[in-house]
């Protein structure tokens, strides 16, 4: 093939080059693009005729003398006339140097649009006259594959001058070499392809591929605030696969009629369909693009990406869905030159927003480049940029048999502890499926034994004794005896003592027994916050009953949905809210008058067990109708446990009590504070949303501890001058809902207060986790409390990696009996 010798005809990058020039501008002034790879020769060198050999390269590869210009928003490319160039020569001691030329050479900036050549090559040699060169290249010139075909091509020159088949009489002067192959072909041979019927035919393929879009996969990141326009910066975790291990997998490969590169597509796939809970999601994969022999022999830059979407069906075993890989790949490879731009284009007629199809590609290279007559070696080196979350590169240069792979990774996402275990998991994941092709992928382990004995027997290593068989009645009676003239608790500048609180409760429970209320029946109570709210719960408590909380500020429909679904007993109310509830009502009772002063106020001694039902709480019904959820005297003796096992509730001497009747956090302050002797300071319901009210309450009684959610917690904040109280806190609660940085910054700089973070259903009481945060940077939910254990599973119900979203179950004694008349509900 003759060289084309109008060398200043202007022509339109090709799509591969499309793609690499919209990097280039995306990450202006990286040296993103640069690929550099190194060559050892293994034999004494004639330094003068490698520098002739690399000449004829370049003379008779059009790529490299690609020169670019810019007008009108359009870039064009021309081929610039070969010039004779001399290369450095720089001596080395040893082979570890040349990672110091690499690093130098791959940080260079190629500007394209000017005079200079966008490639540099470096010869280096050792004191043995041995050595070997060093190209860098910018991406627009070529790719991998055409970094192995330079390779081979200096060298079968370098043999040809060597052993006189080329006759030289000018230094300056470099042969022609007849079996050269031109890139321009390569870009008219697109141009026809765009015309065709064939392209119209891709096009089909890739609409009726991508008529859904699919999930984004990524492999997640232990760092927060992460988004797609974080640095192109990058470092490269390298792991080798022993050729012991590869040869187990060919044979695996051969026995089941997949190739190994589809044999890594399933395993890298099922990986990273598991860690971003989706089944639909795609995996770019970088593709030769080289469709004949001239192709395959043109140094240039052909490859481009392909997306290749996978759909995974978790009862499949691994080899069924290998086997569905393997075709789906042939399929996309049919259809392979269709640009992945216009792949894109299309898609984001459907999702404007959409930045890419992908976060994560997988490559596959086995490059033979040895030549007869040199004995050489060649690596890829790599230039600390990475486009993508990930790049994972499986690579055999030198045809050795034994793989590398190379995991790039964006240093703002990830660190090399994050690859050195997912590396793990990949090749535990590849332990079992070469044990079981048949193994489905549901029953796939994705952790390794190691870290699941951390999650099992560490992290969730949370037994603590107490005595599960007292009652909450129980440990309320033990501190009355403990402290009967403290005061217990505090509303509208009323106080009670341990003893009288006690008495009263005994007196109104032993009105209520001769109402016919009693044991395991179901009382409602709806009050303003008071002390007659408290005394109602502990009488209904001491008569073995349970109590339903109801808020009377609720709409009448729900007030009225608890009332007939609970099917309770009686109704505890009090002279504001008697008239909320509807006439027919059974029994209504208001707490307001002294009817029950002349009852017995001795306790009870009713025969309650731990098991015995505390409470009825009701869920808020944002997914339907609000559902009872029953708790035991059990759950909060163990959830009391657990906090006070992280926080000494002792060592302080009053509680603010903030939080409806109706929300289970409630307990944490009400069962809290007078199991453990606090004083419990009840907040009205003008204090509770008033700034100022809050604030005088707060001094006068000296509130130690404070329980809210950030959302209140920030209405607080907002109003500064009612702050005071903050000052003189001991310890803040925060739970309900995610913790923002600013609130925890601003507490940190206002407070002397630890600041707990809690998480928890009311399905498994109250608050399941608690972590102390000491700074805006260690923001967590923590770790389980005393005799609970957290999991985060997928939906097989299989252990996750650490950082990984999946679905959080808890066990242990916090979780509660069930929905109330919803056994199926339960048993789910």
């Amino acid at each position: 093939m003759e060289l084309k010798k109008n060398e200043l005809t202007k022509y339109d990058l090709t799509n591969p080059q499309r793609n690499i020039y919209l990097l280039e501008n995306f990450y202006s002034g990286s040296s993103l693009n640069n690929i550099c790879g190194t060559c050892f020769i293994h034999s004494t060198l004639n330094f003068d005729l490698l520098k002739k050999s690399m000449n004829m390269l370049v003379e008779n590869s059009d790529n490299f003398r690609l020169h670019f210009e810019l007008k009108h928003n359009e870039v064009q490319q021309y081929v610039t006339p070969f010039s004779f160039f001399d290369i450095d020569i720089v001596d080395i001691p040893d082979i570890s140097y040349v990672d110091n030329l690499e690093n130098e050479m791959q940080k260079k900036v190629f500007d394209i649009y000017s005079s200079d050549n966008n490639f540099e090559f470096k010869i280096f040699r050792f004191p043995n006259n041995q050595g070997g060169y060093i190209l860098n290249i910018h991406h627009l010139l070529g790719d991998s594959w055409a970094l192995g075909l330079v390779a081979k091509k200096i060298n079968e020159y370098y043999n040809l001058l060597l052993n006189n088949e080329i006759n030289i009489e000018n230094s300056e002067e470099t042969p022609n070499d007849s079996n050269h192959f031109s890139y321009i072909d390569y870009i008219n041979d697109e141009q026809l392809y765009f015309s065709s019927d064939k392209f119209n035919k891709d096009k089909e393929y890739w609409d009726s591929v991508f008529n859904t879009i699919p999930e984004i996969a990524t492999i997640p990141s232990k760092f927060s605030n992460v988004n797609n326009n974080i640095s192109s910066v990058a470092q490269r975790s390298k792991f080798d696969i022993p050729k012991e291990k590869i040869d187990v997998i060919l044979q695996f490969c051969k026995n089941n009629n997949i190739s190994i590169y589809n044999f890594f597509m399933a395993i890298y796939s099922i990986y990273l369909g598991r860690v971003s809970c989706t089944d639909d999601f795609v995996i770019g994969t970088p593709i030769l693009n080289r469709c004949n022999f001239a192709q395959k022999q043109t140094l240039g830059l052909f490859i481009s990406t392909l997306p290749v979407r996978f759909t995974i069906d978790s009862e499949d075993t691994f080899i069924e869905y290998a086997k569905k890989v393997a075709v789906n790949s042939l399929s996309m490879l049919r259809h392979q030159k269709y640009p992945y731009q216009n792949i894109l284009e299309t898609v984001r007629q459907k999702q404007s927003d959409l930045p890419n199809l992908y976060n994560i590609l997988l490559s596959y290279q086995i490059t033979k480049t040895n030549t007869d007559g040199c004995n050489y070696d060649t690596r890829w080196s790599f230039n600390n940029n990475c486009p993508d979350d990930m790049q994972i590169h499986i690579l055999d240069l030198n045809d050795y048999g034994s793989f590398n792979i190379y995991y790039d990774y964006k240093v703002k996402k990830y660190d090399g502890k994050d690859i050195e275990n997912m590396h793990e998991r990949i090749m535990y994941i590849i332990e079992q499926v070469l044990k079981n092709a048949n193994l489905k992928i549901s029953k796939i382990n994705i952790i390794t034994r190691s870290e699941r004995r951390k999650i099992t027997s560490k992290f969730n290593k949370t037994k603590v004794d107490y005595d599960k068989e007292k009652t909450i009645i129980n440990l309320f009676e033990e501190t009355v005896a403990k402290k009967p003239l403290d005061i217990a608790v505090i509303c509208n500048n009323k106080k009670l003592t341990y003893d009288e609180l006690n008495k009263k409760s005994n007196q109104l429970a032993n009105y209520l027994a001769k109402r016919n209320i009693g044991k395991n029946d179901l009382v409602g109570i709806m009050t303003t916050r008071s002390l007659e709210m408290v005394i109602g719960l502990l009488a209904i408590l001491k008569l073995g009953a349970s109590y339903i909380p109801i808020d009377p500020t609720y709409p009448q429909e729900r007030i009225n949905y608890l009332i007939e679904n609970s099917n309770s007993k009686a109704l505890l109310v009090d002279d504001f809210t008697f008239n909320n509830v509807e006439n027919s009502y059974k029994i209504n009772i208001s707490l307001n008058n002294d009817f029950y002063e002349n009852e017995n106020y001795n306790n009870l001694n009713t025969d309650i067990t731990a098991d015995s039902l505390m409470y009825l709480i009701y869920t808020s019904g944002s997914t339907g109708k609000p559902k009872g959820v029953m708790l035991t005297h059990r759950n909060v003796n163990n959830f009391l446990t657990g906090i006070n096992n992280v926080i000494d509730f002792k060592a302080n001497k009053t509680i603010l009590s903030l939080t409806t009747i109706c929300f289970d956090i409630f307990g944490l302050e009400l069962w809290g504070g007078l199991t453990n002797g606090l004083t419990v300071v009840i907040a009205s319901d003008d204090e509770q949303n008033n700034c100022e009210l809050l604030n005088k309450l707060c001094i006068e009684n000296q509130v130690e501890m404070l329980q809210t959610t950030p959302s209140r917690m920030s209405y607080f904040l907002r109003n500064d001058e009612h702050l005071e109280f903050l000052k003189h806190l001991n310890v803040i609660m925060l739970g309900g809902e995610s913790l923002p940085e600013k609130i925890v910054d601003e507490l940190l700089d206002k407070s002397p207060a630890r600041l707990f973070n809690m998480y928890g259903p009311t399905e498994t009481t109250i608050w399941s986790t608690i972590k102390e945060i000491k700074g805006v940077t260690n923001i967590s939910i923590g770790k389980p409390i005393a005799n609970t254990t957290c999991y985060i599973l997928d939906k097989n119900l299989s252990l996750l990696p650490s950082y990984t979203p999946g679905f959080l179950y808890i066990g242990g004694d916090g979780v509660s009996k069930g929905y109330f008349h919803m056994p199926e509900l339960t048993l789910e």
